[in-house]
């Protein structure tokens, strides 16, 4: 029993290793969704295969999928349960979040397009302590 227990220490630390993006760090702040200015604070980080962040009232995290360079596909996320006034725009965040097929990041790198499946982009500005 002790040995397996040794052994399953050791492939968790192993996989540990392997995914050191996890929990992903908070690279990039939301500007905007479909053109329109975001009336909150978001913060997004991306790791090869999580995503997690702060949203105006509570923070979430997910599974996501790159499929290729710019093919980006991001499971629902799991949202803590605090309320606060910025609650509605959250929820609109959350759930165009979560519709996310694409990114884009222009030459520069300080911006980050995400597009919807049904064409709506949410646009971030790359934030301090970035990559």
């Amino acid at each position: 029993m002790k040995r397996f227990a040794l052994m399953a220490a050791g492939l968790f630390l192993a996989a540990c290793a392997q995914s050191r993006d996890y929990p992903p760090r908070l690279h990039w702040q939301l500007e905007s969704i479909g053109g329109v200015p975001f009336p909150g604070q978001a913060f997004l980080g991306l790791g090869s295969d999580s995503y997690a962040g702060r949203a105006p009232c509570n923070s979430y995290n997910g599974k996501l999928e790159r499929q290729s360079p710019s093919v980006l596909i991001l499971d629902v996320p799991s949202v803590t349960q605090s309320a606060c006034p910025a609650l509605a725009a959250e929820q609109v965040y959350l759930g165009q979040l979560s519709q996310v097929r694409e990114q884009f990041v222009p030459a520069g790198g300080a911006t980050l397009v995400l597009t919807t499946a049904a064409g709506t982009a949410l646009r971030f500005r790359r934030i301090s302590g970035g990559p």
